[in-house]
This record gives C-alpha cells, structure tokens and sequence, in this order.
C-alpha cells in the first residue's frame, strides 16, 4: 500500500522489515500476516512521524488456469470468507460463491479473490474455445456421415472402432457393425478440450433377389416391365438419355441406343438402404417379325404340326368348326371333314405385333389307302407308336416273297423306305423311323408281286 507524508522531505523505514517493508516512495509490502511493524518517517531536521500498520493475510489463489468453453472447474484459496468476481462474466463466470466457474465463451478475464480486509488476489484465466459436435445422430452399416465441429485442428476418435469408424484428421464415420449399436464419438481440440456426440449404426435391410425381367428394350416406344419378389422398393436408372424408367412400377421405356445400368432399392424403417441392379440393353427401334402365310394340305383324319420359329404366339381359328380341330397350345392341326379352315399365329412382344395366317385344305382319303387285297391278315403295331413298331401277320399268299415297305407323311412325301421277306406268307419286319421325325399321322405301304397294303399310324413321342 502507499503511505504519504506532506511535512517535508524525508527517509521511509521499518521497524520489522520480516513483517512488512517499506520503499523509498513510501510503499509497503506485506511479508508475514497477522503481525504488526511500525513504519517511520524521518525528517532531514531529525523529527520523526510513525505509523503502526498490521499485516492481513491474503493467499494466492489455486486452481487451473484455463478451462474449456461450457464446462466447469473449481478455483480455492487457503483464506476464507472471500468473494469471487471476474472481470468479464461474458468470457467467465462464477455460478456460486464456492469457487466453481463456467467458461462462457472463448477468451481471456481475471479472477479476482476480496476479503473482507479489502486484500485481494488475482489471476488471469483463459477460457479455451470448445463448440458442440455438429452432425447426423447415425449411420448405416458401411454407409459414411460427416461430423463437424466448429473450433478447427482437433482430433477425432471412437470409443469402438469396431462400432464405428472415424477419420481422426476429417470427423468421417463409417458404420462397422452390421447389427444395431451406438458408440462415443470424440473430437480433442489442441488446448485438450473434449466434445462428445453419441453415434448410433443401424443394420441394413436384406438385400433384394436379382431383377426380373427382359434384359433388352428397342427404341420403339414399346416399354418393358422389370420386377423383383421384394415389394415396396424404388426403382432408379443412371442416364436417362437411353432410358427412363416409372420409380414405382418398374416399367422402362428405351429412349437412346446404348446400354443403362437400372437400380432397385429397398429401405428399412431407419432410413437404410441395400440395392440390386442390372444392366439393360437398348438396341434400335425392330419392326415386328416377318411370319409368312402359307397354305397346307392334310386328309381327312391327318395331322399337322404348324411350326413357327417365333415363339409365345398365340393360335387361333374361327371356321375350323367341322373342318379341323386346332390344339392352340401346340399348333397341331388334324383333319375332321373335308374343306378349308383359316389358321392365325398371332405375337405380341416388345418389338411390336404380327401375325400370321396359314390356309388348310382337308382332302378325303386317298382311293390308295386301302387294302388291295381281301385275303390275308397283316397289322402294324403298337399304333400310335414313337416311331418304333412292327409289321407283322399273314399275308394272303403263302409263299416266300420279298417286300418293300414305304412310308410317306400326310403330304405325300417318302420319308422312309426299305426291304422284308415273308416266309410261307408270314411277315415279322421291325421299323425304326428317324428320331427326328415329327408327330403326327403317316401312311406305310407294304408291296410284293401280288399284294399291296395301307395303314395309318400316328407317332406320338
């Protein structure tokens, strides 16, 4: 403290300098407390003045001497009965009279410690910069978020890494746990303050079977329709120049020549997502299939296979009543009563739509097809057979002959010939036709020097 004296000049002294010392100004330093010295002025003229002053205590004040911004710490001092002030609550500030204070915001204040003797300490404390982690609360099975935080150069960390995953230098998370859980999430700024965030990682849904559906689409306009067995998904499409795609329904339209990659994904109820793709062929606008008409013969009791190489067309036929019966799952035509009867193959497919017309012509049996002798008892069997059977019996003239056997389809055509011999009359000849050889009836003429035979048969394989 500064002590005066206005009478004239002078010498300042103490009588116990190990309990307070005086300065040749006049000021006065406290040394040891609750004592007392007595402090004398000296005039030139050898007068002296004096004063008695007593020493208070006063001790430094303990604790940190910074504290991270939102948290609390704790300063004390050994003398009691003191009041605790800063000298910038906006920086720093006491939230009781125990010496607990807040960091409020970044920044520099002092402390201050009053006792009721007026003696005072001091400090300066810091408040170092801390804000809130900012960012998603979760993160999907290895799927990634950004945290952030405001106050920059820190460090981030995870409790469990096997949880989830940070980046230290960016604040990335990774989520790799494929099950339900949550970890801390740490970010240490270089003073050593700390901000924590809890992270949950959610499971991914199941993941959706391979798409369905055709793998090409013509520029045409004529769409198709993808699906999948899991319902409620999205569909997506990445470049929408060669082709678009309903988000709901899964039905894509061609648009530019080129290939696409289509997306279906699915979610769960936190927002996690698992997806399938495939890739899609856009190929130029095709004109509908070229099927010729054609027009066909077939006896009555004959049948027909109508082949067509385009295939998932539908058969049909309005005046085959009487005519032709028509077995629209295959296109097998047999013939009931002579006349016409107007056969339509009809396809509709993603290139369009086309049909075809075949016009039947049903003849009577040919006066051939009998047998040209009464005598004799010659059969064919099995009959329908799979294109194996066998000619055998008796014919009418018991002798050793040799024989041809023919067998031609419904159109007259020869589709196989060959030779047999009777012994005494009796025939037993084996015949293996082609396998190759398509269903439907055939004739079979068996011939010698007298005799001439005709059967039907039906292969049936």
């Amino acid at each position: 403290m500064q002590l005066t004296e206005s009478a004239g000049a002078g010498t300042w002294s103490s009588s116990l300098v190990s309990v307070a010392t005086i300065g040749t100004t006049g000021i006065v330093k406290g040394i040891a407390a609750n004592l007392s010295t007595t402090i004398t002025y000296t005039f030139c003229t050898g007068c002296k003045t004096t004063k008695v002053v007593s020493v208070n205590p006063l001790a430094v004040i303990a604790g940190a001497t910074s504290v991270c911004q939102g948290l609390i710490t704790t300063l004390t001092d050994a003398t009691v009965g003191g009041t605790w002030s800063s000298s910038n609550t906006g920086i720093l500030n006491f939230a009781s009279t125990n010496g607990n204070v807040t960091g409020v915001s970044a920044g520099t204040t002092t402390i201050s410690y009053v006792l009721p003797t007026g003696c005072t300490s001091a400090m300066t404390m810091t408040v170092n910069p801390l804000s809130p982690i900012a960012g998603p609360d979760g993160v999907c099975y290895q799927k990634t978020i950004a945290l952030t935080d405001l106050v920059p150069g820190g460090v981030w960390s995870s409790a469990s890494a096997t949880i989830a995953s940070v980046v230290p230098t960016s604040g990335i998370i990774t989520g790799a746990s494929g099950t339900n859980n949550s970890t801390t999430i740490t970010y240490t700024t270089s003073t050593g303050c700390k901000a924590t965030k809890v992270v949950s990682v959610y499971a991914l849904p199941t993941s959706p079977p391979a798409i369905g559906g055709p793998a090409t689409v013509s520029i045409s306009g004529t769409p198709i329709t993808l699906t999948n067995t899991v319902t409620g998904g999205t569909w997506s499409i990445g470049n929408t120049s060669r082709a678009t795609v309903i988000p709901t329904s899964g039905v894509l339209t061609g648009v530019g020549i080129g290939t696409v990659i289509i997306t279906y994904t699915v979610a769960n109820a936190a927002g996690c997502t698992n997806q399938v793709t495939k890739l899609i062929t856009v190929g130029p606008a095709t004109p509908p299939h070229t099927i010729t008409a054609k027009t066909v013969s077939i006896n009555v009791d004959g049948s027909l296979s109508l082949n067509e190489s385009i295939k998932g067309g539908i058969w049909s036929c309005d005046d085959c009543d009487g005519v032709v019966s028509l077995n629209t799952e295959t296109g097998t035509i047999t013939g009931i009563a002579t006349g016409r009867a107007t056969i339509t193959y009809t396809v509709n497919d993603e290139f369009g739509s086309s049909m075809s017309i075949t016009k039947v012509n049903v003849n009577a049996l040919p006066e051939s097809v009998i047998t040209l002798t009464k005598e004799g008892n010659v059969y064919l069997i099995p009959n329908p057979n799979k294109g194996e059977f066998t000619v055998k019996g008796n014919l009418a003239a018991t002798i050793d002959e040799d024989l041809t056997i023919e067998i031609v389809d419904i159109l007259g055509r020869s589709i196989y010939k060959g030779n047999a011999k009777s012994t005494e009359g009796k025939i037993n000849e084996q015949v293996v036709l082609s396998n190759t050889l398509a269903n439907g009836m055939y004739l079979l003429n068996l011939h010698s020097n007298t005799e001439h035979y005709v059967f039907h048969f039906v292969v049936e394989r």
